[in-house]
């Protein structure tokens, strides 16, 4: 059951939902996820001094602003208490994939999804400030394997594979591989950041880590989210969708394996 959580929100805030109070929906990461009842709005929220995912999610959507797949920004603002937040507009008869609310055909969604990932990294992106390169997300895995903070993974191709052996795999994966040129990722893809509608408009959420990078990391953690939820079968609807030619087999390889160790 979903209750009503009050939080500490900025006027300018509490203005753009019109006097409703947020309601508890979910949490991604560090970062609370509200409903307004009754309104296509989805809050941010962060209490400090945990606040960076919301600033770094502001950011970024103010320079996506008017582009593909991301969600409309309406507005944000930092309480007197300091907590920080984010009010995004989703698309009015799009719901959550995760968590079964929304009856989807899981071919249509790969689908959908792949070609969404399609328009997203043809954006142009000479004026984009956000540098999110393959190289430090491996930095990222590597701290979190040496703090011990990554298990053994418990099925799938690196079952019972100690992290630390599969980072000395992914080192030598990723210096095989030639450099892919940097399109505009988002960086920290999963269902759980999907949003779809009936006529198949698609909105993603989440975009803190989002950069500029390697494609194949964003096809990567797409394929595993969607064949997690529904079956290896819909990795090859994602794949063709997006287009094949312009998907490496070695680079997708070498980023399977990268978001398999990530957080």
């Amino acid at each position: 059951m979903v209750l009503a959580y009050p939080r500490a929100l900025s006027p300018g805030v509490r203005r753009s939902l019109g006097g409703e109070e947020p309601v508890d929906f979910d949490v991604d990461g560090g970062v609370s996820r509200l409903r307004v009842r009754g309104r296509n709005l989805l809050v941010l929220h962060q209490r400090p001094p945990r606040i960076e995912e919301v600033l770094q999610e502001a950011d970024r959507l103010l320079w996506l602003d008017g582009r593909v797949v991301a969600p409309q920004l309406v507005a944000t603002g930092r309480a007197g208490e300091g907590d920080e937040a984010v009010v995004v507009e989703l698309d009015e008869n799009s719901s959550p994939v995760a968590g079964g609310l929304l009856p989807v055909n899981p071919e249509l969604l790969a689908t959908e999804l792949g070609r969404a990932l399609g328009r997203l990294h043809q954006m142009p992106t000479d004026d984009c400030p956000f540098e999110s390169a393959t190289g430090s997300h491996f930095d990222s895995v590597v701290e979190a394997v040496e703090r011990e903070e990554r298990e053994p993974a418990s099925d799938g191709p690196y079952a019972g594979r100690a992290p630390a052996d599969l980072i000395a795999i992914l080192a030598d994966l990723l210096a095989s591989v030639e450099e892919s040129a940097s399109v505009f990722i988002h960086a920290g893809l999963s269902l759980d950041r999907v949003w779809f509608a009936p006529d198949g408009v698609m909105t993603i959420t989440g975009w803190d880590q989002a950069g500029l990078g390697d494609r194949h990391l964003d096809l990567a953690a797409a394929a595993a989210s969607v064949a997690a939820s529904f079956g290896p079968a819909t990795v090859g609807p994602l794949y063709e969708a997006y287009g094949l030619d312009n998907i490496d087999a070695r680079s997708l390889d070498a980023h399977q394996l990268l978001a398999h160790l990530m957080p």
